[in-house]
């Protein structure tokens, strides 16, 4: 397998840990950021991450990418997405499209000519509540939606709240900047979930 990429992609990352998960290796293959000419001609757009699979498939979107993963090897590892379960497909949708929209949004108002300050500070209170939401989740469990092992909520949600206590000093992205800035504070709940997170193999 190929994994394609752009460095410091927090969806790729999404990707690498389920693979690890799963105990599975995929080549990883960087793109630079502002030429993205090879990901259209492989798959027809320019998102990453994208993934050639064995069967010379053509994958793209990292969280159905995640869900293929699941299913090519239930048997490896846990189960990301566990039969029945509904919980978890709900939390990835409101991870994805509610969210990532205040950090987004942000971004797009910091980089606007005119930044709105009351917008910003709006979406960073929305961030800031979120923030107390997922440290009471992590109250009595390890991991977000499990208490006995990662699932594809955590897969989902560890690229992007991990700004809460870490960050790699050659990572410039504007948008990594937002989390960096307006994710940390008091949350030990959360900043062990973290390290537990942090400590699993990526593939």
């Amino acid at each position: 397998m190929r994994l394609h990429g752009i460095p410091h992609s927090t969806n790729v990352h999404r990707v690498a840990l389920a693979l690890g998960l799963k105990g599975q290796r995929a080549e990883r293959i960087d793109h630079p950021v502002g030429d993205r000419s090879a990901l259209q001609r492989l798959s027809g757009q320019e998102l990453v991450p994208v993934l050639e699979t064995d069967d010379d498939e053509i994958l793209t979107d990292s969280m159905p990418i995640v869900a293929w993963i699941d299913e090519t090897w239930p048997a490896a590892g846990p189960r990301l997405y566990p039969p029945g379960n509904r919980e978890i497909p709900a939390f990835i949708e409101f991870f994805n499209f509610v969210w990532k929209v205040p950090p987004n949004a942000i971004d797009a108002e910091q980089q606007s000519a005119a930044p709105d300050a009351q917008k910003i500070a709006a979406y960073v209170q929305q961030l800031r509540g979120w923030q107390h939401g997922f440290e009471a989740l992590l109250t009595d469990r390890p991991f977000l939606m499990s208490a006995n092992a990662p699932t594809a909520a955590d897969v989902c949600a560890y690229p992007f709240l991990r700004f809460t206590t870490s960050h790699d000093p050659e990572d410039d992205d504007l948008f990594h900047g937002v989390l960096l800035e307006h994710l940390p504070g008091d949350f030990p709940n959360l900043a062990a979930w973290i390290d537990r997170m942090a400590a699993l193999p990526l593939g």
